[in-house]
This record gives C-alpha cells, structure tokens and sequence, in this order.
C-alpha cells in the first residue's frame, strides 16, 4: 500500500533493487538511482512502467554511470507521470572524450518524454543545446520548466517556429547560457513567472524573479 518513496538523499546507492513495480499504489518515487553497479538485481526504468499510478518521478543518473540496457526512452511509457525530475552526476566534458562522457552522451540522446508531462526539472543537464526530446510539439502539456546548473548555450534559433506553453521558466546556476529577455518573450508567450539566479550572460535580465500580476496561479 506504500505511495510515497523518498530515497533522494541516500547518496552511497549505486543502483535500485528490483520488484519496485510489485508498489502497485506508488505515485511518487524520489531518488531512483541509475548508476555504476550492473548487478542483475538492479531495477531497470523500464520496470516503472507498470507502476499505473505513479505520478511524480525523479532520476539520479550517478557519476560512475555506465552504458546498459537503462535507456531513458521507457520513461516516455509511464503514463500517468506528470512531474519528473533528472540529475546527472557527470557533466560532459568540452572535447567529449572519455567513457563517463560517452554514457553520460547515450543517456542523454536516448531519453524519451511522456506526452502528459507538466512539470520537468533538469538539473547538471549535460548538453549544451535543447535535445530533441525537449520540444514544444512533443510537450503539449508542459507548464513548467527548471534548468539548475549544466552546460546550456541556447533554446534554440531565435526565429523558432515553434512556441512554448510553459507558463513557469526558472533559470539557475547556467553561465554558459546566452538568452535575451526579447527571446524569452518570443519563445514564450504565455510565460506569468520567470526566475533567474546566477546566469552571468543572461545579460538584459538581472537575478530575480519577474511576474505577470494578472494571474493568481501558484508557483511551486
């Protein structure tokens, strides 16, 4: 009957164990840890797929990382999930060379996204562009979206033919990221709350946060 699981602060878990998809009530999972130990008891993404209700998701992707069978693209199969959250523990290095690198690469390239997602948080995300999986034909339903830390550059062109939904942007700890404040208005139109911290080439917006005053929704 267990719904909520929390293990995001348990930092020595090289792996999960499998028979997580037997928690058939769970709807939040925190923590879930894919990382260096390939033993056959580890629980692969794609076991959380039978888990119906789970609707709150978060992913460690440990700095001892190896390439296996642990796509990211399962998570695009769990549907009911609507806030999901991924750390990665390795940041690619600039000439790319290395095998932490080239895994932290697979995984990052064979993520797939739920099309119901509403709320995604990236956290050390190790690309310097926006992935193919990270666009707004293919997250209708996002609201909100958290970059905390990595190696971002850009969103993209600034004549992007496609616009977001995302009502919420918080912007952190990204000194690679090169964004005007007239981008974010043309890249986001409905955009009510936007928050930036420690963004050094964010040139025209200063830290702080920025709110549309005719809308009451909740910022969480």
């Amino acid at each position: 009957m267990l719904t909520h699981l929390d293990v995001s602060e348990c930092y020595l878990l090289e792996g999960m164990p499998r028979g997580i998809s037997f928690l058939t009530e769970l709807q939040v999972l925190k923590g879930f840890v894919i990382g260096g130990s390939t033993g056959n008891y580890n629980c692969r993404v794609a076991e959380l797929v039978r888990l119906d209700k789970l609707k709150k998701l978060s992913i460690y992707i440990g700095s001892k990382v190896v390439v296996t069978e642990d796509k990211l693209n399962e998570v695009e199969n769990i549907k009911a999930l609507r806030v999901l959250t991924i750390t990665w523990a390795v940041l690619l290095s600039k000439k790319g060379a290395g095998q932490q690198d080239s895994a932290a690469t697979t995984l990052l390239t064979s993520l797939s996204l739920p099309p119901n997602l509403e709320k995604l948080d990236l956290r050390c995300f190790p690309g310097e562009n926006m992935p193919v999986w990270l666009s707004p034909s293919r997250l209708l339903r996002l609201r909100k979206l958290y970059f905390t830390g990595g190696m971002l550059r850009t969103f993209g062109e600034k004549n992007m033919s496609e616009l977001w939904n995302i009502d919420t942007l918080r912007l952190k700890f990204l000194n690679d990221l090169v964004l005007e404040w007239t981008q974010v208005h043309e890249m986001f139109p409905n955009l009510t709350f936007l928050e930036v911290f420690r963004c050094s080439n964010i040139k025209s917006f200063k830290d702080g946060v920025w709110m549309n005053c005719d809308t009451q929704e909740s910022i969480e």
